[in-house]
């Protein structure tokens, strides 16, 4: 299945692996087709090197986390753009869901999941995941 881990999701899992979020991508990197562009790389690469972050994630980690998933991850460039979210940054994820034929996004945003569907593309918390998916 092809899979979009969104920022929150991804920034938690950094932080966290034991956590439900770092459960989760760790399953969708090693079961599933992880799916990301720049513009999705670039907001995850942004948010981590938060100083906020820096009490909690080393940055030698915060770069081993980003090469590992780009190193897992399939790359698109998505070509249509979208205007859907009620929070314009999030376009981006509906952009690359399309384009890159998603099974689901997987998000703890409540501007993705109120859209859930999205052209019949599934918008699931990590919970929902793990229920749907690892049980």
């Amino acid at each position: 299945m092809r899979v979009i881990v969104d920022c929150n999701v991804l920034v938690s899992a950094a932080l966290s692996h034991r956590s439900v979020p770092g459960i989760v991508t760790r399953f969708a990197t090693e079961n599933c087709q992880v799916l990301y562009s720049s513009a999705t790389f670039s907001e995850l690469h942004s948010t981590l090197s938060r100083p906020k972050f820096d009490k909690y994630i080393q940055e030698h980690d915060k770069l081993v986390f980003l090469l590992k998933l780009a190193e897992k991850a399939s790359f698109i460039e998505p070509k249509e753009s979208i205007k859907a979210c009620r929070d314009p940054n999030d376009d981006m994820y509906l952009e690359l869901a399309v384009a890159g034929e998603a099974g689901c996004i997987i998000t703890g945003d409540r501007a993705l999941l109120d859209l859930h569907p999205f052209r019949g593309i599934p918008i699931i918390s990590p919970a929902a995941f793990v229920e749907q998916f690892m049980s």
